[in-house]
């Protein structure tokens, strides 16, 4: 039969049907480490101090989870009301002007250029109509 073992301390014990043993469970503190601002945080009373001195707040893993729910759900509500394909007030894309297609014609095949020459580009097309 094979045997199991808990330890407590140093001790290993034997773990049988008719002896449990039970040990209340002790966390340790935070080991010291230094926060952004370089000040040493040495303990849970201390981080709790530096956090009400910043003015922010520990969120735990269920509140994280509960967050990403309401996310969850206020997404869900919002993809309801909007349906895909449909644009806003009935609006139709636009389609491309005879200027912009004459200037991706100018810029097929070179490197893109900066910004500034792009719209300088733009605005001569427009002026050639």
């Amino acid at each position: 039969m094979r045997r199991r073992y808990v330890q407590i301390g140093t001790e290993l014990f034997e773990i049988t049907d008719t002896v449990s043993v039970q040990a209340p469970v002790i966390i340790d503190d935070f080991k010291p480490w230094f926060d952004t601002s370089g000040k040493e945080i040495q303990g849970r009373r201390q981080w709790r101090e530096h956090l009400h001195t910043i003015g922010a707040v520990e969120l735990s893993k269920h509140d994280l989870e509960m967050a990403a729910e309401r996310h969850m759900t206020r997404k869900t509500a919002l993809l309801t009301k909007v349906e895909p394909g449909v644009h806003a007030q009935g609006a139709k894309p636009v389609e491309r002007s005879q200027a912009a297609c004459r200037l991706l014609e100018r810029l097929e095949g070179r490197p893109k250029p900066d910004r500034k020459t792009i719209i300088q580009m733009a605005i001569e097309e427009r002026m050639r109509k």
